[in-house]
């Protein structure tokens, strides 16, 4: 099942410490994040680090009143999954310079997604907040279909729609003309009021429909199983209010001149570490013969890389296998249900090329 979810940006930094970046004698040893429960929210986030002669290690995050929760691993992510409701403020020690980040009005089940830079002064600052609630009030959306095919973007003759179905009190109150589908980029698709078969009130619904080519068309050079954010504003009786849920862009590109690949499986295992197989990646369209094998290579999410175990070249394709056990080691520290984009470069008839592709850790934990 979808979630559905609210969302908004709240950003407050404050610098406590302004001055140098000099190693703290009594620093904490960081502990793990604690269980959550029903009545706490989730806090998760990624630290990146622009300062010289600064490590993950040195950076240690927690709440005001309980400092010193967590510390980011080797890729700098975190999480907090025990965020108490209310008004919090996240502190951020970077050697002794301390930073806040304040939370306002936490909800209990809400997802805060944080990203943070720690500068040469060992500052934190927000790069990015997304606030994520399963719903506002008691409105809630749900986006159907769920998966979004990449054959839609050149769909010109397409006649179904994408379904924005807003359940919940004061859905009767919604207004037409002020409904807005929202792409993760920031992109709009406002909804023509001029047909009014796009939208209708029912008991406990407002339904929106939008052309599917439009709607793929907010999300900015899809990758293939991948998730986005998507997110649908609009007026009613309580106000200004955004709703958003998550698609999963799926299928291929639709066949035309350029150079195309598919990578398969796009479920990795995390027993591949002990796995004799392989994972292929097919070029086809214009120039998949001119792929030079020499270059191709397979890139993590922290820049870690694979090169071919071997290629098999065919009439209408090219295929690049790599080992399983080199694909899987790209990963840093792999868990069951993560999801990482990986990119496959090479040199072609065109010069470099870099194709990013979602893929989803699935196994066990042991």
């Amino acid at each position: 099942m979808s979630k559905k979810y609210f969302v908004f940006s709240t950003v407050l930094i404050i610098a406590l410490l302004a001055g140098g970046c000099s190693q703290k004698d009594n620093a904490i040893a960081p502990t793990g994040p604690v269980v959550a429960s029903e009545s706490t929210a989730v806090l998760m986030g990624n630290v990146s680090i622009t300062g010289h002669d600064i490590e993950f290690s040195d950076v240690h995050l927690g709440l005001q009143g309980i400092p010193n929760l967590v510390t980011p691993n080797s890729s700098g992510d975190f999480s907090i999954d025990n965020l108490p409701t209310g008004n919090q403020v996240l502190e951020v020690d970077v050697k002794g310079v301390t930073s806040q980040i304040m939370l306002e009005n936490v909800q209990a089940q809400e997802e805060i997604q944080l990203r943070i830079e720690v500068k040469n002064n060992c500052q934190a600052v927000v790069a990015n907040m997304n606030r994520i609630r399963k719903s506002q009030g008691d409105l809630a959306l749900d986006i159907r279909p769920g998966k979004w095919n990449l054959s839609w973007i050149e769909c010109d003759e397409c006649d179904d729609w994408v379904v924005a179905k807003i359940n919940g009190e004061g859905h009767e109150t919604i207004e037409p003309t002020t409904v807005v589908m929202v792409g993760p980029g920031g992109a709009t698709l406002p909804l023509d009021t001029s047909d009014p078969n796009t939208w209708e009130v029912g008991g406990t619904y407002f339904t929106a429909k939008f052309p599917k080519q439009a709607a793929i068309r907010l999300i900015t050079d899809p990758v293939p199983n991948t998730e986005y954010p998507i997110m649908v504003n609009f007026t009613y009786s309580g106000g200004a209010w955004s709703l958003s849920d998550t698609i999963l862009i799926h299928g291929k590109l639709p066949k035309t001149g350029d150079l195309l690949i598919q990578l398969n499986p796009d479920k990795w295992n995390t027993n591949w570490a002990r796995s004799n197989g392989t994972v292929q990646v097919k070029f086809w369209g214009s120039g998949y013969d001119m792929v030079d094998a020499t270059t191709v290579k397979m890139v993590g999410p922290t820049s870690t890389e694979a090169i071919p175990s071997s290629v098999r070249l065919t009439d209408d394709h090219f295929i690049v296998f790599f080992n399983k056990i080199d694909a899987i080691a790209i990963i840093p520290e792999p868990k069951k249900g993560d999801k990482y984009t990986i990119t496959i470069t090479g040199i072609g008839g065109d010069g470099l090329f870099s194709f990013p592709y979602g893929i989803e850790i699935v196994g066990s934990n042991k």
